[in-house]
């Protein structure tokens, strides 16, 4: 209902003020009629007086169009004044009776709303009363049980102490039991290790037993590889070397039947390699079945000085008797003449040993057979050559085929510096026959593709 009366009531506004516009539409007519009174109004009556000809004709129109308004605006007028007024009144009505509805209803609201609060408020006293009352219950319920169990356990505890009595023969029984297994497990313990014992000192004999052996048989090896202050009597050259003993084991170096490169980081490791291998040849070898040459520029082979036969025969840095075991050679020239006179043995050699056989190896085996002489091995080692060393057609053809007729040439060169030295260690790389990387440790070969992609610079 109250929905019904406010739409109804909206309704009647619309329509009261399209009425209210169509009044102020028609209150154009009367403005007019209003202004030409006042203009009437404000007529200057004695130039009237002066011009009657004029005040009649005006007094003519003036009873035309009083006579017009009689018979036509004033009924419309008076008909738009009383259905104005029949609307504002019955728009009046309407606000009226919205106003009661809305008294009502702000009434009833208030009256609804307190009697929900009352509801919710009993409803909670109600609840409380019933919670309170429960809470007092169980807790009532509680203490009187909590009650009865110390009730229970002071019986339980009179009871006890009135029907105790301490039997103290099982407790000694297991006791006994105890350490009776005590006793027995000790004995199996002490036992096994007694056994124990004994076998670790069966073992520690062993231990013993095979490290002496082991030290005899790296004595022996030691001995065999480095003897000390011995000559060599052999004819046949034996390629094992050893380089290092590591871990109880001998580590050994297999000297190859070609030239060799030796990049080192260090030039103490390339000398302690040098010395190492001079010791083992001149401790196998007959003095007749070889020769040394050792050209070292850096350090004037103070190092080798020891090995040269006659180290009196040692002027300043030079000594290039071919007669010697162990030539040192300390420049340019000396080492030159050294390399000529190989070259000329190299000739020598590829005429007598390469005719008829594989290698100097061969030849000599052969030479041995028939109570013949053998052909010397010859070794150089040269230390940081110059870079231009294989410019010279002598030394590449030592190089390339010496090793076959006993000519080893050995080159040994400084890791960095290889690594920039560009066309002239792919050269080297190119000629010689094997490559290794000299350590303290060990002597690691590497082929060639490996030393040209990872120990020559990048060309840019």
């Amino acid at each position: 209902m109250v929905c019904f009366l406010l739409t109804k009531a909206g309704v009647y506004n619309v329509d009261y003020l399209a009425k209210m516009d169509t009044l102020e539409r028609s209150g154009t007519i009367t403005g007019a009629l209003l202004k030409i009174s006042s203009v009437i109004n404000n007529l200057n009556y004695d130039k009237v007086n002066k011009n009657r000809y004029a005040v009649l004709v005006v007094a003519a129109i003036l009873l035309v169009l009083t006579k017009l308004f009689a018979e036509y605006v004033f009924p419309v007028v008076l008909v738009c004044v009383t259905v104005a007024s029949w609307y504002c009144a019955k728009q009046s009505y309407n606000i009226y009776i919205l106003l009661l509805l809305q008294d009502a209803i702000k009434d009833s609201m208030d009256t609804r709303a307190n009697e929900f609060d009352d509801k919710v408020a009993k409803a909670y006293e109600e609840r409380r009363s019933e919670i309170e009352a429960e809470y007092t219950e169980r807790m009532e319920d509680i203490r009187n049980r909590i009650s009865e169990a110390q009730s229970d356990i002071d019986q339980c505890s009179i009871e006890a102490k009135s029907s105790f009595q301490f039997d103290d023969g099982s407790v000694k029984q297991e006791h006994a039991i105890a350490i009776e297994h005590c006793n027995a497990e000790m004995s199996r313990l002490e036992s096994s290790i007694q056994e124990k014992a004994d076998a670790i000192n069966a073992l520690s004999n062993k231990y013993r037993e095979k490290k002496s052996l082991l030290e005899e048989a790296l004595g022996g090896i030691q001995e065999k590889f480095l003897p000390k202050d011995s000559i060599g009597d052999k004819f046949l050259l034996d390629r094992e070397f050893l380089f290092d003993v590591r871990d109880n084991k001998p580590v050994m170096f297999n000297y190859p039947k070609e030239s060799c490169l030796f990049l080192y980081s260090e030039i103490e490791d390339a000398i302690s390699f040098i010395r190492l291998i001079v010791s083992q040849v001149r401790a196998r070898l007959s003095p007749a079945a070889y020769n040394i040459v050792v050209y070292d520029k850096i350090r004037s082979g103070i190092d080798f000085v020891t090995f040269v036969s006659n180290p009196s025969e040692c002027e300043n840095t030079l000594v290039t008797s071919m007669n010697n075991l162990c030539n040192v050679c300390a420049s340019e020239d000396s080492y030159k003449e050294a390399v000529d006179e190989l070259a000329d043995e190299l000739n020598y050699r590829k005429v007598n040993i390469m005719r008829e056989h594989e290698d100097i190896d061969e030849h000599n085996k052969f030479m041995l057979s028939i109570d013949s002489l053998t052909d010397t091995y010859r070794f150089v080692f040269v230390i940081a050559p110059d870079v231009n060393i294989f410019q010279k057609d002598e030394i590449k053809q030592l190089t390339k085929v010496g090793a076959a007729c006993g000519l080893y040439m050995n080159f040994l060169i400084d890791k960095e510096v290889f690594y920039y030295g560009g066309e002239t260690s792919e050269e080297i790389i190119n000629v010689v026959g094997k490559q290794y990387l000299l350590t303290k440790e060990q002597v690691f070969e590497r082929a060639k593709d490996f030393m040209l992609e990872n120990h020559i610079a990048k060309k840019e």
